[in-house]
């Protein structure tokens, strides 16, 4: 969309997956148009659910437009538990 930036946020799996951003790339790179990829990826322990248990995209984004406007000492890097 005119805009706006693609950015995703990567869910590890405990202390087995290593975050390896250019993996990460190369292997979604064939899966995805060029104008898809994301020019940042955000690992995270967890990601937010809500009540029902499905993934909050409304608390998420929040999530993401903080970390981009204020950077990785921000409070909500710290409750969300993104790994740095």
């Amino acid at each position: 969309m005119l805009g706006q930036r693609v950015i995703a946020a990567v869910h590890l799996h405990g202390d087995t997956d290593p975050f390896v951003p250019s993996d990460i790339m190369v292997a979604i790179s064939g899966q995805l148009a060029g104008y898809k990829l994301p020019e940042r990826l955000f690992p995270m322990a967890a990601l937010p659910r809500n009540a029902t248990g499905k993934l909050d995209r409304h608390q998420l984004t929040a999530m993401m437009v903080e970390w981009l406007a204020v950077g990785k000492t921000s409070a909500i890097a710290q409750r969300s538990r993104i790994i740095q």
